[in-house]
């Protein structure tokens, strides 16, 4: 792999700013490292990583790789021996990290985050892993093929379920309520949404387990679901902010993707 003759292909083929292919790179990199090791059992894809997967790079990925470990242990010494596996494959890419590693504690997600620095040799790129812990053995975890530049067949790894997705989006709406700014996360919404492969009496025990069945939680029902969606959906300064975002990658109007959710959901339990 020769991380400038990637980083060229995304630039003047697919049309990516300079920062953006340097971070689908190193993205390319970690997911064929993972998928080589013996890691790629106990790890799976989320994030914006997943959702470029999942639209066919409709939706770009975020510049930062998110992952979450499953069965195996957060600690430094654990996270530490992770990365050690992936640069030593033999592949003629390193990967180390820079710096210390650091804790990451918000509302919607605990975790580690780790800078890393990859590099074959020649040219250095750096990037950053978000790590967290799948801890729901009743949330299934999906297999996904990832397009990466360097193998035309790309790879495939254990991923969130686009149900899974929509349900943890769904729960960081409702807790944010109108001081939310994760506007992508509702153009998302309406993506997985208006797939049809969507299952949607999956979605609804996700949503049961995540969202309903949470004490610190505050909606009994799916009824009470919708009708927080919509008071925050209807508040003209989360509009006006969400118009200005420009985070519509689905090519539907604000109004459109905020009409649609509440009726999505209330047709859930039917």
């Amino acid at each position: 792999m020769n991380l400038n003759e990637m980083r060229a292909r995304y630039e003047h083929e697919e049309g990516y700013s300079r920062l953006n292919a340097t971070a689908r790179v190193c993205q390319d990199v970690i997911l064929s490292k993972l998928a080589a090791s013996s890691m790629r059992d106990r790890v799976t894809v989320k994030g914006g990583v997943l959702m470029c997967a999942l639209s066919g790079s409709s939706r770009r990925a975020t510049q930062d790789i998110d992952l979450d470990f499953v069965r195996y242990p957060m600690t430094d010494a654990s996270i530490r021996s992770f990365v050690s596996v992936l640069s030593n494959l033999g592949d003629g890419i390193t990967v180390r990290i820079a710096g210390e590693i650091e804790e990451l504690s918000q509302q919607d997600y605990k975790g580690r985050r780790v800078n890393l620095k990859v590099s074959d040799g020649r040219s250095t790129f750096d990037t950053k892993l978000d790590l967290g812990v799948h801890a729901s053995a009743a949330m299934e975890q999906d297999e996904l093929w990832f397009d990466v530049t360097h193998r035309q067949e790309g790879v495939c790894l254990l991923a969130n379920s686009k149900e899974q997705v929509f349900a943890e989006k769904l729960k960081s709406l409702l807790r944010h309520g109108i001081r939310s700014t994760r506007f992508r996360d509702l153009y998302d919404m309406y993506y997985i949404g208006h797939r049809r492969d969507l299952d949607r009496k999956r979605l609804m025990r996700y949503i049961d387990e995540t969202i309903l069945d949470d004490p610190d939680m505050w909606d009994g029902s799916i009824e009470d679901v919708v009708r927080r969606v919509e008071r925050t959906l209807s508040n003209r300064q989360f509009l006006a902010r969400m118009k200005s975002s420009h985070r519509d990658w689905v090519g539907k109007s604000v109004s459109e993707v905020t009409r649609w959710l509440p009726s999505f959901l209330s047709s859930l339990h039917r």
